[in-house]
């Protein structure tokens, strides 16, 4: 009876350390999944704080016209085209010194300004560019066409190639076709004034 009943009590002490051993197997476990899941969340905090800042970055005001303003982003990317542009009729021969003198900083600001303005008297005459007319410009574009037609594959190639996207790109053409149209409004109305003096 005696080694029956310590037989039991060894029996009970296992067991209790088995069950202790478990719990606190499971309470590490939930500790480094606890660990783990706040980590994954503070990552993500930072990721979104530094994605966030990044956006708030890019279109941040650099100027204004008559309200409108202009981003840091758009400037960067009038700036690269301009700085692209001079680089490709020189064909890479050019040095930094004399792309500094150029002041392209100063012309993609005065551009903007321009393209703003543009837009502004765009919108007050009621000058619009419809998707259809858009769309006709662009296949019309050579650089965009093999073997004399428009190519879709082509068309990516050359914009990836100048760093842009289609969006982007048809963007800039509804704005440079609005610009046209409102120049030539606004030449008409000068010959029409000239034509009653």
């Amino acid at each position: 009876k005696i080694k029956t009943k310590i037989k039991t009590k060894i029996n009970h002490a296992r067991q209790l350390y088995k069950g202790l051993h478990m719990l606190s197997t499971m309470r590490k476990s939930a500790g480094s999944w606890m660990i783990k899941i706040l980590l994954f969340i503070i990552v993500i905090a930072f990721v979104l704080m530094g994605a966030g800042t990044f956006y708030a970055q890019r279109n941040r005001k650099l100027a204004s016209v008559n309200g409108e303003p202009i981003s840091v982003e758009q400037y960067q990317q009038e700036y690269s085209r301009l700085l692209a542009n001079i680089r490709r009729q020189f064909q890479g021969n050019i040095s930094d010194e004399l792309i500094e003198k150029m002041n392209l900083k100063q012309r993609a600001i005065d551009r903007l300004t321009e393209q703003a303005l543009l837009k502004q008297n765009a919108d007050r005459l009621g000058l619009r560019v419809p998707r259809q007319e858009l769309v006709a410009a662009i296949t019309q574009i050579p650089a965009f066409k093999h073997n004399g037609v428009f190519n879709q594959r082509q068309y990516q190639y050359v914009l990836r190639e100048n760093h842009m996207i289609p969006k982007t790109f048809e963007s800039l053409q509804k704005d440079a076709m609005i610009t046209g149209r409102v120049k030539t409004f606004v030449e008409n109305s000068v010959q029409v004034s000239d034509l009653e003096v």
